[in-house]
């Protein structure tokens, strides 16, 4: 019992303000010293401003580094989680963490969790644990290798007495290069930045660091290869993957038929990455093969990069 509580507890500090992103994020290869191992996680100060110099902060307009600065001036954890590799279709990996309800639904269509989240708006998402947690989540920048979210969030519920505020931010960048085989490998890695503003609930975060980080690490870990095997089912399976998106009940119509759209053409382009690799051509092997189609909002950005507050709508 007491066992079960001290994980719920953990559980709870986690996602006071990252409740769908500690759960869900995957991407990226960060840059490291050498006396760091990519493959473990790290704490470390050298690491935490590292990741503070790669936050495209003058790409950013002034109310969105507003956010970012507040959660790195009160700061109250930070860690960079062990980088994962997956096998992975560059443009569909793109699709998911531009689109996390699509994941979030597959999970509740597939019965192994609660959460929910829905789109309230371009970029943005309104989340929920089932268990007290909720959240309000928004993807500040993306790019092909590069993604900020910041999320804000509360707590009410019998694990303290009063609600939890928090706020986060994370930083994820990619790495994509095509293996022997000519299959693409994607390296992710995430540096998350944690502001709680309760000051006994910070303590508590503080107390538990070691055991919040590892809760950290595994779900990483295990989202990362989640997304792969929604690759690979894509690539071996599209009318299996297609028939569980048809029972995504919180995604609209146009978004399941979008990814639907993107997943049907996953085996198409790895069977080209892995000819043009076979042929020692490096030029067809780059990615991405092709980006995904925009949203019917004009824009004047980048078809491939994404500045909240600065661009009408994400491309999906």
């Amino acid at each position: 019992m007491a066992d079960r509580d001290a994980r719920r507890t953990r559980r709870r500090i986690l996602g006071i303000a990252q409740v769908w992103f500690c759960v869900f994020v995957f991407t990226s290869t960060a840059v490291t010293r050498a006396a760091e191992d990519p493959a473990k996680p790290t704490t470390s100060r050298a690491a935490r401003d590292e990741a503070v110099r790669a936050l495209p902060l003058q790409q950013l307009p002034d109310k969105v580094q507003a956010k970012i600065k507040g959660v790195l001036s009160d700061l109250s954890l930070y860690r960079r989680l062990p980088r994962q590799t997956i096998d992975c279709e560059p443009d569909l990996y793109l699709h998911l963490i531009r689109n996390p309800e699509l994941v979030v639904n597959m999970w509740t269509a597939m019965g192994i969790t609660q959460m929910a989240m829905d789109r309230i708006g371009p970029d943005t998402y309104k989340v929920s644990d089932g268990e007290g947690t909720k959240g309000v989540v928004q993807l500040l920048y993306s790019s092909d290798d590069l993604h900020v979210i910041y999320s804000e969030g509360t707590y009410d519920g019998n694990l303290y007495p009063r609600t939890v505020r928090g706020k986060s931010l994370i930083l994820l960048r990619s790495k994509y290069a095509p293996d022997q085989r000519g299959r693409m490998m994607i390296t992710n890695s995430l540096d998350l930045f944690l502001s709680i503003d309760n000051i006994g609930v910070e303590i508590l975060a503080k107390t538990f660091s070691p055991s919040v980080g590892k809760t950290a690490d595994h779900n990483f870990a295990e989202t990362a290869g989640f997304v792969g095997k929604v690759s690979q089912t894509a690539e071996t399976n599209p009318a299996g993957l297609a028939r569980l998106v048809g029972k995504m009940q919180r995604v609209d119509q146009d978004s399941r038929a979008e990814f639907v759209q993107v997943s049907n053409q996953v085996e198409e382009k790895l069977v080209n990455l892995a000819r043009a690799t076979q042929q020692n051509n490096p030029q067809q092997a780059t990615f991405p093969q092709k980006a995904p189609p925009p949203k019917a909002t004009p824009s004047k950005a980048p078809a491939r990069t994404v500045v909240s507050g600065a661009t009408p709508a994400k491309p999906r």
